[in-house]
């Protein structure tokens, strides 16, 4: 559920604008970061963006306390936050792909 919904809020713009914008440096920036989202698979992003949040020290991670959501929702959001982001980038570059492409074939007609 959280995956679809972070899919639809990522791939929906992004489609919408690179399809106005199109064949601008707009579209290719975003059209990359969409072939990337297909190409990576969703454990290395995963693992990717882990490695960010202990690099900077974002917040913790409590693996081992396994915090449930109707006890301590920040640390179960917390907890649901890099696998979401991840599935959402992988299911919505191609949410995104499809619906530029769908755009692009509507604004083209008469």
């Amino acid at each position: 559920m959280l995956i679809m919904f972070v899919s639809f809020a990522i791939s929906i713009p992004i489609g919408v604008i690179s399809a106005i914008k199109q064949n601008t440096w707009i579209d290719y920036v975003l059209r990359s970061f969409a072939i990337l989202g297909i190409a990576a698979p969703v454990f290395f992003v995963a693992v990717l963006m882990t490695l960010v949040v202990l690099k900077f020290d974002l917040f913790t991670i409590d693996i081992v306390g396994q915090p449930h959501l109707w006890n301590d929702p920040a640390g179960a959001l917390k907890l649901y936050l890099i696998p979401t982001a991840a599935g959402g980038v992988a299911g919505g570059a191609g949410i995104m792909r499809l619906l530029r492409s769908q755009m692009l074939e509507v604004m083209h007609e008469e």
